[in-house]
């Protein structure tokens, strides 16, 4: 019998070496095994009852394509000859219709369950605020860390080399503000900062515009090389003990700039 590990095994066999696809893939495959697992016994009982009723579920299936066939048949009541010549022709173009649309439901079907397969591994039995989908791992880990460290009311004025807009969603009730640079208003981003993004760095914004905004924190989070300064890697002291935590690493260093501070810590 196929076990956990030699599913996980066979799909890490076919996967590149970056970690987030293998845990997908794994985890996939596990849901898989356990599909199959769940569909074993159905399916057998179904083959079992189909061959010791074969001549009842001939005689089912001719009945069902008699009927389809009539079903299907283009006719008119009073039928002029140019009808009667066309008539072939509309039920071939109904059937196949039909049967266009009997395959594209079969694609669909198919391609829902393959994506949920894949989606298992994040999602789980667990709900869209908790599993945080659509976005990278460290975005994920960055709106955890504002839940944790922020209360609910918190205004939080963020600038940053990303489009944050999902930030205002799954922070609520905080309430955001993520400035965009107007070079990258119109950009759109593409996966892993494939394209940089032109943002503001804090001392960009004048204190007039920060007033007016009011925030309760001022949050830097800079992943593009452009932004991410190896000095500021470890300033933040609360995000890197959040994320040692959190990744059980003591002695890790973050790859990307994450400061958090109330606003009037802003400091010189």
């Amino acid at each position: 019998m196929v076990s956990e590990p030699m599913a996980a095994d066979w799909a890490l066999a076919r996967t590149g070496p970056d970690p987030y696809a293998r845990f997908e893939a794994s985890g996939a495959a596990i849901a898989g095994l356990w599909v199959a697992r769940c569909l074993a016994p159905s399916l057998t009982v179904a083959a079992f009852l189909l061959l010791a009723n074969i001549g009842r579920v001939e005689r089912f299936a001719n009945r069902a394509a008699r009927g389809l066939r009539s079903a299907t048949r283009v006719h008119s009541a009073v039928p002029s000859q140019a009808e009667i010549a066309r008539r072939p022709l509309a039920t071939w173009a109904l059937r196949s219709l039909l049967l266009v649309w009997m395959l594209l439901a079969v694609f669909h079907t198919t391609a829902a369950a393959r994506k949920r397969l894949l989606d298992w591994p994040v999602f789980r039995l667990r709900t869209g605020e908790q599993i945080l989908p659509g976005m990278s791992p460290s975005n994920r880990e960055v709106i955890r860390y504002l839940q944790h460290a922020t209360p609910e009311d918190a205004r939080i004025l963020a600038v940053s080399d990303q489009k944050l807009f999902f930030l205002s969603y799954y922070l609520l009730p905080r309430t955001v503000f993520s400035p965009t640079h107007p070079e990258s208003e119109f950009t759109i981003p593409q996966p892993n900062l494939q394209r940089q993004l032109t943002a503001y760095r804090l001392d960009d914004l004048n204190e007039d515009y920060i007033q007016s905004i009011n925030p309760d924190y001022i949050l830097e989070y800079f992943e593009g090389d452009a932004y991410v300064e190896s000095e500021r890697l470890l300033e933040d002291e609360d995000w890197v003990a959040f994320l040692r935590a959190k990744r059980g690493d003591p002695g890790l260093t973050p790859e990307y700039v994450v400061v958090l501070r109330p606003y009037r810590e802003r400091g010189p």
